[in-house]
């Protein structure tokens, strides 16, 4: 399965701290996590030109690997927090970050702009950079497909333009204040010249900007 990077977290703050002090060769087991959803902006985009993010520290990679636990399947599943879809999040040099794409970069190298980092296991917790490979946007949908997890198809191939029979319009809506009669009465008293926006939404019982919009086809446009 592939994940995009931007988008990891609601609001959420999780406080572990773990120094390791390199010295005495001793840890002990702290962690600061904290998810917030303006940091969508990622630092694992073009890290070749960051080179101050390149040097994986003794101490980063302890902490990642705090938070997950090797599966017999060899997954290698995320128990910190997570995304809705279950992917992991990590607080990683001041952003939240995918906890997937950070085990990539740690253990695999940079990650060019625009590459997802896809799971062979389509396991959306799993980490374990031998389950990882960097897909372009193409190979994501191809990949979404192929395993069936594809949410949404647009374009020719979404089933509005497969099954437009099944679309529910004016009254089949269930919240729709005119008729498809009122709707037709509307568009052929206007061009008469008695009636304004404002006298037919106090004759019908709906707001000028309606009446504006089913004159203009903004709304009701499957009626003629």
């Amino acid at each position: 399965m592939i994940s995009n990077l931007q988008g990891c977290g609601y609001s959420l703050s999780i406080k572990r701290e773990t120094e390791v002090d390199q010295d005495s060769g001793s840890a002990k087991n702290t962690m600061n996590e904290t998810h917030d959803e303006s940091a969508a902006t990622s630092k694992l985009y073009n890290l070749e030109v960051n080179p101050e993010l390149s040097p994986i520290t003794r101490r980063e990679r302890a902490l990642f690997d705090l938070k997950f636990e090797e599966k017999p399947n060899g997954c290698w599943e995320w128990t910190g927090s997570k995304r809705p879809l279950g992917y992991g999040r990590v607080k990683f040099r001041g952003k939240c970050e995918c906890a997937h794409r950070v085990s990539y970069y740690m253990n695999k190298g940079p990650i060019p702009r625009d590459m997802y980092v896809c799971h062979k296991c389509d396991n959306p917790p799993c980490v374990n950079p031998d389950h990882l490979f960097l897909g372009t946007p193409v190979e994501n949908a191809a990949d979404k497909f192929s395993k069936g997890r594809a949410g949404v198809v647009s374009g020719e191939l979404h089933w509005m333009r497969l099954r437009p029979e099944r679309i529910k319009r004016g009254e089949a809506t269930g919240h729709a204040i005119l008729t498809t009669e009122q709707v037709l009465e509307i568009r052929a008293k206007y061009p008469m010249g008695q009636f304004t926006h404002r006298s037919l939404g106090d004759l019908y019982g709906v707001s000028e900007p309606l009446i504006y919009a089913i004159l203009h086809r903004r709304c009701w446009k499957h009626i003629p």
